[in-house]
Protein backbone atom coordinates (compact mmCIF):
# COMPACT_ATOMS: atom_id res chain seq x y z
CA UNK A 1 0.00 0.00 0.00
CA UNK A 2 1.09 3.34 -1.17
CA UNK A 3 -0.29 6.90 0.07
CA UNK A 4 -0.04 9.59 -2.62
CA UNK A 5 -1.55 12.93 -2.47
CA UNK A 6 -4.46 12.34 -0.72
CA UNK A 7 -5.00 8.58 -1.57
CA UNK A 8 -4.35 5.34 -0.94
CA UNK A 9 -2.73 2.83 -3.79
CA UNK A 10 -2.74 -1.08 -3.32
CA UNK A 11 -1.99 -4.09 -5.27
CA UNK A 12 -3.84 -7.49 -5.37
CA UNK A 13 -1.10 -9.79 -6.42
CA UNK A 14 -4.23 -12.94 -7.35
CA UNK A 15 -6.24 -10.50 -9.37
CA UNK A 16 -3.70 -8.55 -11.18
CA UNK A 17 -5.78 -5.30 -10.12
CA UNK A 18 -3.87 -2.07 -8.65
CA UNK A 19 -6.32 0.21 -7.24
CA UNK A 20 -6.74 3.55 -6.05
CA UNK A 21 -8.90 5.03 -3.07
CA UNK A 22 -9.24 8.31 -1.24
CA UNK A 23 -7.94 7.94 1.91
CA UNK A 24 -11.02 9.58 3.65
CA UNK A 25 -13.39 6.75 1.77
CA UNK A 26 -10.72 3.97 1.74
CA UNK A 27 -13.97 1.51 0.69
CA UNK A 28 -14.23 3.43 -2.67
CA UNK A 29 -11.86 1.31 -4.55
CA UNK A 30 -11.21 1.93 -8.39
CA UNK A 31 -9.50 -0.25 -10.49
CA UNK A 32 -6.16 2.02 -12.67
CA UNK A 33 -4.45 -0.79 -13.83
CA UNK A 34 -4.03 -4.51 -14.63
CA UNK A 35 -1.19 -6.03 -14.69
CA UNK A 36 0.74 -9.99 -14.06
CA UNK A 37 1.37 -10.38 -10.09
CA UNK A 38 1.29 -6.85 -9.54
CA UNK A 39 3.92 -6.19 -5.33
CA UNK A 40 5.13 -3.26 -3.60
CA UNK A 41 4.29 0.69 -4.72
CA UNK A 42 6.51 2.97 -5.04
CA UNK A 43 6.01 6.91 -6.17
CA UNK A 44 7.65 7.64 -9.24
CA UNK A 45 7.56 11.18 -11.34
CA UNK A 46 4.95 13.35 -12.50
CA UNK A 47 2.21 11.47 -10.38
CA UNK A 48 3.66 7.44 -11.76
CA UNK A 49 3.78 4.73 -9.49
CA UNK A 50 6.56 2.19 -9.82
CA UNK A 51 5.89 -1.69 -9.13
CA UNK A 52 7.26 -4.90 -9.66
CA UNK A 53 6.03 -8.42 -9.90
CA UNK A 54 5.92 -12.06 -10.91
CA UNK A 55 6.08 -11.95 -13.84
CA UNK A 56 10.32 -10.73 -12.99
CA UNK A 57 9.61 -7.00 -14.69
CA UNK A 58 9.57 -3.06 -13.04
CA UNK A 59 6.14 -1.12 -14.54
CA UNK A 60 6.12 2.30 -14.35
CA UNK A 61 1.69 3.01 -13.91
CA UNK A 62 -0.01 6.46 -15.23
CA UNK A 63 -2.11 8.13 -13.10
CA UNK A 64 -4.78 7.22 -16.11
CA UNK A 65 -3.77 3.43 -15.70
CA UNK A 66 -1.45 3.02 -18.64
CA UNK A 67 1.86 1.16 -17.83
CA UNK A 68 4.55 0.56 -19.29
CA UNK A 69 7.83 -2.36 -18.72
CA UNK A 70 10.61 -0.35 -16.94
CA UNK A 71 13.07 -3.63 -16.94
CA UNK A 72 13.04 -6.96 -16.94
CA UNK A 73 14.69 -10.22 -16.70
CA UNK A 74 14.50 -10.98 -13.35
CA UNK A 75 12.99 -13.84 -12.11
CA UNK A 76 10.61 -12.08 -9.51
CA UNK A 77 10.56 -8.46 -8.08
CA UNK A 78 9.40 -8.01 -4.70
CA UNK A 79 9.11 -4.09 -4.39
CA UNK A 80 11.25 -1.17 -5.70
CA UNK A 81 12.10 2.17 -4.79
CA UNK A 82 12.89 5.77 -6.50
CA UNK A 83 15.14 8.17 -5.35
CA UNK A 84 15.50 12.09 -6.19
CA UNK A 85 18.22 11.33 -8.79
CA UNK A 86 15.25 9.64 -10.61
CA UNK A 87 16.59 6.11 -10.27
CA UNK A 88 14.98 3.04 -9.91
CA UNK A 89 16.22 0.19 -7.78
CA UNK A 90 14.49 -3.40 -7.40
CA UNK A 91 14.28 -6.26 -4.98
CA UNK A 92 14.60 -8.91 -7.07
CA UNK A 93 15.01 -12.66 -5.75
CA UNK A 94 17.19 -13.27 -9.27
CA UNK A 95 19.47 -10.94 -11.10
CA UNK A 96 19.23 -10.74 -14.81
CA UNK A 97 18.19 -6.97 -15.02
CA UNK A 98 17.57 -5.36 -18.83
CA UNK A 99 16.34 -2.41 -18.81
CA UNK A 100 13.58 -1.74 -21.75
CA UNK A 101 12.58 2.13 -21.26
Amino acid sequence: MLAAKGDFIVTEQETGNVLRAPIASPDQLVVIAQLVGPDLLTDGPNGTFFTGGKDGSVRQIVGGGEWSEFASGFQEVRGVAYDAENRVSSSPITMGSKRTA
